[in-house]
């Protein structure tokens, strides 16, 4: 027999094992992919999937992160898909949630991580680990705007550092508690520009600083006025937006 024979006739054995070990040499593609599809043990067909590369045979890859019927060898054929709109589509089907954390953290496309962080259709914990990824702000202010679900939006807003970005939350997401989060991440994070104090803040969105109501009337010697005025650009602060963001 030659040694082309004896090897089609490990890959083709009855034996599983035999078939295993096989594939981890096996050359020829088309071989390669039929196993991966069709092989009735879950462990050959991983045994395929592993010996497959992406892109190159990114189509039976893909075929099987998506059909296969076993957990263990969707996860295989999804560590190796590099398609950040391919692994979107399979975290919106795969019933696995350990496999569809394995296909967020091969996303490396913040577009698509953002589309599934504002996906409300999709699992939250998915969601969450997208939003983990994202460094930019406005996209977690919008992610934020768009949820109602607590583990998400929390996620998004302790990333934020941003007033501005946190203020817009406040005025518009469609969540209460998004809202309240983002007031109270606000609190945390503002303190007098000029004296450091926490208490009694107001922000003027014109100069992007936190002033406290002592600077502010310091500065206009008027201690009893119902209109504040920034120190800094003179412009009036909305007494009325300050309310919905502070406890004095």
């Amino acid at each position: 027999m030659t040694k082309l024979n004896l090897f089609k006739a490990k890959w083709k054995s009855s034996n599983p094992q035999i078939r295993e070990e096989a594939v981890k040499s096996l050359k020829d593609i088309a071989a390669l992919a039929d196993i991966a599809e069709n092989d009735e043990y879950p462990f050959v067909r991983k045994a395929a999937i592993n010996s497959l590369i992406w892109p190159l045979h990114s189509d039976i890859i893909t075929k099987v992160a998506i059909n296969d019927d076993d957990a263990s060898v969707r996860k295989s054929a999804i560590e190796k898909v590099k398609d950040s709109v391919i692994l979107m589509y399979i975290i919106l089907k795969e019933p696995d949630e350990d496999n569809r954390l394995t296909a967020v953290e091969n996303i490396k496309s913040t577009e698509i991580l953002a589309r599934l962080g504002k996906n409300n259709t999709a699992c939250d914990y998915a969601r969450q680990l997208a939003v983990s990824k994202i460094q930019d702000e406005e996209i977690l202010g919008e992610i934020a705007n768009q949820t109602s679900s607590y583990i998400v939006y929390s996620k998004a807003i302790d990333k934020i550092k941003q007033k501005s970005v946190l203020i817009h939350i406040i005025e518009n997401s469609v969540s209460y508690g998004a809202r309240n989060y983002a007031r109270n991440v606000l609190i945390n994070i503002s303190t007098c520009h000029k004296c450091k104090s926490s208490c009694a803040i107001y922000y003027c969105k014109s100069c992007n600083i936190s002033i406290c109501k002592k600077c502010i009337q310091e500065k206009h010697s008027l201690k009893f006025q119902s209109e504040l005025y920034c120190p800094e650009c003179n412009k009036l602060i909305d007494n009325k937006l300050y309310r919905n963001y502070f406890e004095e």
